[in-house]
């Protein structure tokens, strides 16, 4: 393998190894707009560290409507705010949009929560899953609650997931590079060691000296 290819090969495994990582990810097959104007919430728990993090959910709607997403940190109050997203907007379409981007998320139990800002039919949002959704999670990363509030109900930005009466999954994916561990720090041999091996340095070398200076 010549150096060319030695650097092709070196910047390929660098540019696979920075790829970004699925923390969580939740798909299936669309349920329809049959929760109107519903809010949703999903949370899941991690033990390692994320960079770059990206969060994306399928939002619908037959008609214009537009939403707020809010993601905390190990509750559901304004005092864990970790982001906030007030441009969601949908015009009769089915599309998967991008909530957050550029976080650093470490350890801990997220909550995920989108709510319209508008009222009428069709102003789910949030695309809920029919049937048994495929959940695929991260080294470290177990999934928590999901559900949403009945049709036409609101409550606040930051709602405990007791808020939650209806059992509903929604599709989104969260994704991210694990930071690397901090290295173990090499252990400083003690000043005693230092100290012996210095001296047993001094006294070979007294020998050495001493051999020269008197051969036999």
């Amino acid at each position: 393998m010549n150096r060319l290819n030695v650097i092709s090969f070196v910047l390929c495994v660098g540019a696979i190894s920075a790829g970004a990582q699925t923390i969580i990810s939740v798909t299936g097959t669309s349920a329809g707009v049959d929760n109107e104007e519903a809010v949703g919430q999903v949370s899941w728990t991690q033990t390692t560290a994320y960079t770059g993090v990206t969060i994306r959910a399928t939002i619908e709607s037959c008609e214009t409507s537009t939403g707020s997403a809010y993601l905390t940190l190990n509750g559901t109050a304004l005092a864990n705010q970790i982001a906030v997203n007030n441009s969601l907007s949908v015009n009769n379409a089915d599309t998967t949009v991008t909530l957050f981007s550029g976080l650093t998320l470490g350890p801990g139990t997220y909550f995920l929560t989108i709510s319209p800002t508008t009222s009428g039919d069709c102003n789910e949002l949030w695309q809920n899953i029919g049937g048994t959704p495929a959940v695929t999670t991260g080294a470290g990363v177990t999934a928590g609650s999901s559900g949403a509030t009945g049709s036409g109900h609101t409550v606040a930005a930051y709602p405990p997931a007791s808020s939650f009466l209806n059992s509903a999954s929604y599709l989104f994916s969260v994704t991210g590079t694990a930071a690397a561990p901090s290295p173990t720090p090499t252990p400083v041999p003690p000043t005693a060691i230092l100290l012996g091996v210095g001296l047993l340095f001094l006294v070979w070398y007294a020998r050495r000296y001493r051999q020269q200076s008197n051969p036999l």
